[in-house]
Order: structure tokens, then C-alpha cells, then sequence
């Protein structure tokens, strides 16, 4: 057992031993492996076309991608999901909260949310998406927005619950109200409310 595990005792909180063994996890991985467990962390979901372009490889992913994938998908705090794959709640809460806290890592966070942005907004270019797909993928472009550019995320928000609002959709304007709650800690004091 490693010194840093060692630390978890009885009477350490459920968050701090959480980040020491998510640490340690990352620690022991290869450095693309521990650089995907962090990029994969910013989208709510991903599979090896997000991870792909997370790693800037664009549309086709490379052969280590792949690989990489497979690994990920082996860490018990990772599931597969409707889309793809997830991460337990609490580990990508854990993950965002290093990014948004870390002044070293804030700007490479703004980033990567700026690549998931285009990210969906590529894919927004497709004419053969549904009404529902077109909502969601707008929705996440939003989401990744409100971190890399505050003003066309905050415009994009203000635009999704117009519409919402126009057609009486009280569903959607929830979710809206949650995922922009969600990146609030992001924004300026000025926007936060």
C-alpha cells in the first residue's frame, strides 16, 4: 500500500479519502491514460469520438485511442451509459472540482470545454438530427460555453430558455437552469445569478 493510502484512517472524511484514492489511481496510470481520466471528466458522458477529440485528434480517433478507451473502461468508477460511458457522480464532481480549483489547470479547463463546445456544435451541422438530438447537442454546447466563453454561453442560455419558455416547455427550462447551475461556479460574479 502506498504512503498516500496509508493516510486514509477512521476518521478521514469521505470526500478527502476519495481524492487520495483517485490520485493514487491516476498516479499508477500511463500519462495518456491519466490525462484521459481528466479530460473525460468535463463531458457529463464520452465515448472514443469525445476522447478523440479531447485528445485533438478531430473526427478519427487513433489507434491508442482506442486503447486508452479500453482502459478507462475497466476503472470500477466508470460505467457504460445510454450514449457511452459515465463516471460516478461523486468522482467527476471530485475531477471538476481539481480542474476549477487549480489555477495551473484552469485555463487548459477552459480549453478542452471550448473543444467540447465545437465538439457539439460540429455536430449540431449535421441536417439529419432529430428535434430531440439538435436539443441535447445544444444543450451541451451551451454547457461547454458557459466555461470557454462566458458571453456566447451565457447568450446561447438566454436564447435555449426563450424558446423553451415560447413553448411552454417547463422540462427543458429545468434542465437548462441545471446544467447552467452547474458551470455558475465558473462564471463572473456579475453572471452567477
Amino acid at each position: 500500500m502506498s504512503k498516500r493510502l496509508m493516510r486514509i484512517t477512521p476518521k478521514t472524511s469521505e470526500q478527502k479519502a476519495l481524492g487520495l484514492i483517485i490520485d493514487e489511481l491516476i498516479d499508477s496510470k500511463k500519462p495518456d491514460v491519466a490525462d484521459a481520466i481528466y479530460f473525460c471528466a468535463i463531458p457529463h458522458w464520452f465515448d472514443e469520438k469525445i476522447l478523440a477529440w479531447l485528445r485533438d485528434e478531430g473526427r478519427e480517433p487513433a489507434e491508442r485511442t482506442g486503447a486508452i478507451l479500453a482502459e478507462l473502461a475497466e476503472l470500477a468508477f466508470i460505467s457504460r451509459g445510454n450514449r457511452g460511458y459515465v463516471y460516478d457522480k461523486n468522482v467527476r464532481n471530485r475531477l471538476l472540482r481539481d480542474w476549477r480549483e487549480n489555477t495551473e489547470l484552469l485555463q487548459n479547463f477552459q480549453e478542452l470545454s471550448g473543444m467540447m463546445a465545437a465538439y457539439y456544435a460540429d455536430k449540431l451541422q449535421k441536417d439529419e438530427l432529430s428535434e430531440e438530438q439538435r436539443a441535447e447537442w445544444e444543450r451541451e454546447e451551451m454547457y461547454h460555453l458557459l466555461v470557454a466563453d462566458e458571453g456566447r454561453g451565457i447568450g446561447l442560455f438566454i436564447n435555449l430558455v426563450n424558446r423553451a419558455s415560447q413553448l411552454y416547455q417547463l422540462s427543458t427550462f429545468d434542465l437548462l437552469l441545471g446544467l447552467a447551475d452547474e458551470q455558475a461556479v465558473n462564471l463572473s460574479v456579475r453572471n452567477r445569478h
